[in-house]
């Protein structure tokens, strides 16, 4: 459920914003941002058998070298296989739950809306998908137009607080690095660490880094298949930096709605809680079928059904008798963020030409962008994408 975010990570450790219009300043290397974390521990990498709090900032140096420096070897995730449409044929009654419980979220589907209040210019609403994959068009062509015709542009995160995280990383390693508590080695059952390690292990993660990480940082890891790591390091591909790059193109001035000292406490929250460490070992012991996930869901997204996304996934879980706490992840991750969102949005809607950018499944749902701005006395209606 993590992959949301986890393309900014990506994007943030390898890269950071993009250039400026013209030209300007090139994206800093993953060499350059995780070297500063190397250089200054280098003399704890290799003594990891030291432990400790030194040993276990170096292991998770030599993790961030290896796991990015990995992403390159990858390759995009087409190919896969649609579980979903697997599970009509084989479980037919399941299959129409899963899609019958994603029906009744209010909204469910659409991803491209205009939004618009007497006075003002109309502005738009589109959901995207945050991995690039070959059945998306990061760029449809009446979002392309709407995007042209904006005079600001408002995402989740902007280019320029996505690289913050590089900076603080590379400053602050321990913003990832375990130094407070057991290592996960000792605090997960041999089996699922076991799991977890393997999961990894594509990446170019060493054990030693994967136990000396704090759990959300290895959720964001998880959430990004190796498939599209290659794609989303080189800032390629992706929805929400190809409609930024167009925005900046065009001299707009582009926004985010939440920086990096909101979404951390979100994501860090609770992590080390029964819920978040289950959910951790699921999408471990999942990891296999990264590709064939990010197939369905952007087979889904495409007929513009997103909420089978969070429904399957949910679904999967409890099949897998794990309990990740889905209503409070979905409170956290989706209801309190769309509420910010949209406290962040209100300004430039009311005077009307902008352009709102956010992760599909934050438009529809009880609480979902849809019916919030629908709240603040707006129109928003379902447009097509062509």
């Amino acid at each position: 459920m993590l992959s949301r975010f986890a393309k900014r990570i990506v994007a943030a450790l390898s890269s950071g914003p993009a250039p400026a219009p013209g030209g300007g300043p090139r994206l800093r290397s993953s060499g350059q941002v995780v070297g500063g974390c190397s250089r200054r521990k280098r003399q704890g990498v290799g003594r990891l058998a030291a432990g400790g709090a030194a040993g276990r900032r170096a292991a998770v140096c030599t993790a961030l070298w290896a796991g990015l420096w990995a992403a390159p070897a990858a390759a995009d995730c087409g190919g896969g296989r649609d579980l979903l449409a697997e599970l009509a044929e084989r479980d037919p009654h399941a299959h129409a739950a899963i899609l019958a419980e994603a029906a009744a979220e209010p909204n469910a589907e659409g991803v491209f809306w205009t939004v618009s209040k007497p006075g003002a210019p109309t502005s738009w609403l589109m959901g995207s998908y945050h991995i690039p994959h070959p059945l998306i068009d990061p760029a449809p062509p009446a979002v392309a137009a709407a995007l042209d015709a904006a005079r600001v542009m408002l995402m989740e995160m902007s280019p320029e607080d996505m690289g913050g995280m590089a900076t603080m990383i590379a400053e602050d390693p321990t913003l990832v690095a375990n130094l407070d508590r057991p290592p996960l080695d000792q605090a997960l059952a041999p089996e699922d660490f076991e799991a977890l390690a393997a999961a990894l292990a594509p990446l170019g993660v060493p054990r030693e880094g994967v136990a000396a990480m704090r759990p959300w940082i290895l959720h964001l890891m998880l959430a990004t298949p190796p498939c599209a790591m290659a794609d989303l390091a080189g800032g390629g591909g992706a929805m929400d930096l190809r409609l930024a790059e167009r925005a900046a193109r065009r001299g707009l001035q582009v926004k985010g709605m939440e920086t990096w000292d909101t979404l951390l406490p979100v994501l860090q929250k609770d992590e080390w809680s029964a819920e978040s460490l289950d959910a951790l070992v699921l999408s471990a012991r999942e990891a296999d079928e990264g590709r064939d996930m990010q197939t369905t869901s952007a087979r889904l997204y495409a007929e513009e059904r997103v909420w089978p996304i969070w429904t399957f996934g949910i679904w999967r879980a409890e099949r897998a008798g794990r309990d990740i706490g889905a209503e409070e992840v979905r409170e956290l991750l989706f209801d309190e963020r769309n509420r910010r969102f949209v406290a962040a949005a209100l300004p430039e809607l009311e005077r009307g030409g902008a352009f709102v950018l956010a992760g599909a499944l934050h438009l529809g749902g009880d609480q979902g962008m849809v019916r919030l701005l629908r709240g603040h006395g707006f129109t928003v209606e379902r447009a097509s994408l062509r």
